[in-house]
């Protein structure tokens, strides 16, 4: 239908992102003092922490929460696969296939006896990190370098394909850790430049003002956030190489 990759596809995904949230919470929302008193609140614990808040007097049973997840992931895949180079589609399934449910418990989920969702099998934690794997892999062919937020983009994708090789090596050694760390340093190095110079070049241009303000801004922040990951990095393969010697 001429819907991957296109404007039409990018706006269905935003569409089915915001559609695969609002249906692993059953349309309840989600209260800052809630998220405060049990840390990040991710994707596998929001039906238990928000079930405090809801005016229904039963809390969603394993069944419901397993029906969540599965319509979840299913709205999460095909809102990347129409637009794999849509950061925020991509990044919403990576976290979703990566994130390990919590088996803590906390004073939310004790007040209404539901239950702690069962942590991934080990088949299961393979799989979903070998699917992790793949939509990283494609998100990072999909990727225009020549447009700065992509090319941003392309470097946090780097960053994840790293961290996913280090969990699914086995036995790798501190030499080769070092060397790993160091080629992904210096590829988001090389992204985040390419990033500088595509910016510098539409200022020049006159087009980058075209962006709305609100979307530089989130570009610019998340230039520092990436910035950030590439610096601490880099510190992390210098400290193992030297440690190596």
């Amino acid at each position: 239908m001429g819907l991957l990759g296109s404007g039409i596809g990018r706006t269905i995904s935003r569409a089915l992102t915001d559609s695969a949230d609002q249906t692993f919470h059953f349309g309840m929302t989600e209260f800052p003092d809630v998220a405060q008193n049990t840390g990040v609140v991710g994707l596998l614990n929001r039906l238990n922490l928000s079930s405090t808040k809801t005016s229904s007097p039963k809390p969603p049973t394993a069944a419901e929460s397993a029906a969540a997840l599965r319509r979840t992931e299913s709205l999460l895949s095909l809102a990347f696969n129409l637009a794999p180079s849509y950061y925020p589609a991509y990044t919403v399934y990576f976290l979703f296939l990566t994130e390990r449910p919590r088996t803590g418990h906390s004073h939310a989920t004790e007040s209404v006896g539901t239950a702690q969702p069962a942590a991934w099998s080990q088949k299961d934690t393979g799989v979903r990190l070998k699917k992790a794997m793949e939509i990283t892999k494609t998100a990072l062919q999909s990727y225009r370098l020549s447009d700065p937020e992509q090319s941003v983009a392309a470097a946090l994708a780097t960053y994840n394909e790293y961290m996913l090789a280090g969990f699914m090596s086995h036995n790798i050694s501190r030499k080769q850790m070092a060397a790993l760390s160091q080629k992904t340093s210096d590829e988001m190095s090389l992204l985040l430049e390419n990033a500088r110079e595509n910016v510098r070049r539409e200022e020049w241009a006159g087009t980058w003002d075209y962006r709305s303000e609100a979307r530089r801004e989130d570009y610019a922040t998340l230039f520092k956030f990436t910035q950030k990951i590439q610096e601490t990095l880099d510190s992390t393969a210098k400290r193992l190489a030297k440690e190596e010697e």
